[in-house]
């Protein structure tokens, strides 16, 4: 009884081994002729949008003092992405509302060290280059050069500034850190673990942002515009 089974189970054996192999080589081929196929890309980190009032004191900021938008900005001088967003995205926004007096931008230092070695030291560079009103020239050269980071001369892209290098080494000997450092527990406090992170929000007369919107990653200016356009209506 059991031998009558043999050759019914070998059959079938035969059928999936045949099923089998038309589905690898229909992969192989889809491959072939149509590349690798695309990778799901791992999503954007969710930040929860504080629910306190963010203060901007002692950030480097751009824009009128009566803005009543403000981005603050969370940032590191060797992510491509924050590269990306300085380059290509801000010139955009500096445009049409920042030099409108519409938006103003506080930029706060999140060095991942743990992957940019050079970071901390960039961030306390243009940190102590902003004490003489240095930072923003800094900001832009440092993320323009990126690509060459590991070569980076801080002392020379402060000095091509016009900043007095005396005192800019006094305050990288001095409290030029602590700032950094300062920042970087915010944004532990805050749950980040990317850059960059944009925190949007409205400003109460003299004081600190009250937070709507947080944008997380390189996103175009059009998602900036979004927020900001709806702000200012409101």
């Amino acid at each position: 009884m059991a031998e009558s089974f043999l050759p019914r189970w070998r059959s079938l054996l035969d059928t999936l081994a045949t099923l089998l192999l038309i589905a690898v080589a229909g992969v192989l081929l889809w491959d072939r002729f149509n590349g690798e196929r695309p990778v799901r890309a791992a999503a954007a980190p969710v930040i929860k949008t504080p629910s306190e009032a963010q203060s901007t004191q002692s950030a480097a900021m751009t824009g009128s003092d009566t803005a009543r938008i403000v981005i603050i900005e969370y940032s590191d001088f060797q992510c491509q992405f924050c590269a990306k967003f300085s380059n290509d995205v801000l010139p955009a926004l500096s445009a049409k509302y920042v030099r409108t007096g519409n938006v103003a931008i506080a930029f706060r230092n999140y060095p991942l060290h743990a992957i940019h070695p050079r970071a901390i030291d960039a961030a306390v560079a243009a940190d102590c280059a902003g004490r003489q009103g240095k930072f923003w020239e800094v900001h832009d050269r440092l993320f323009q050069t990126q690509a060459a980071a590991p070569q980076w001369n801080l002392a020379d892209i402060v000095g091509a500034t016009g900043a007095d290098m005396a005192q800019w080494k006094t305050c990288l000997a001095g409290d030029g850190k602590e700032r950094v450092a300062a920042d970087l527990r915010q944004a532990m406090a805050l749950g980040l673990s990317s850059t960059p992170v944009f925190l949007i929000g409205v400003r109460e007369p003299r004081g600190p942002v009250n937070v709507t919107d947080v944008i997380v990653g390189a996103r175009p200016a059009r998602d900036f515009e979004r927020v900001i356009d709806r702000l200012l209506k409101g």
